[in-house]
């Protein structure tokens, strides 16, 4: 199965979140779009569990890896 092309891309400069954790989340408008942010830091050290779990909510809307901690939904109040 083919993702298709890239779209639109965009970098930015360095992040950190508050509790210094990252996000692992959906794009709201687009919920089949999943994402990654935020890795400043320590994140690289996690690219190999990343890469599955982005890859099975791409693939089949699920992972079955606990990410909801990572959840933009953290953040809202």
């Amino acid at each position: 199965m083919r993702a298709g092309p890239c779209t639109t891309s965009q970098s930015g400069s360095k992040t950190m979140l508050p509790d210094e954790n990252f996000l692992v989340d959906r794009v709201p408008a687009h919920e089949n779009v999943p994402f990654a942010a935020g890795l400043l830091g320590h994140g690289f050290k996690f690219t190999s569990v990343l890469g599955e779990t982005l890859a099975g909510m791409a693939m089949s809307g699920r992972t079955d890896l606990p990410m909801g901690f990572l959840s933009v939904q953290r953040f809202q109040s």
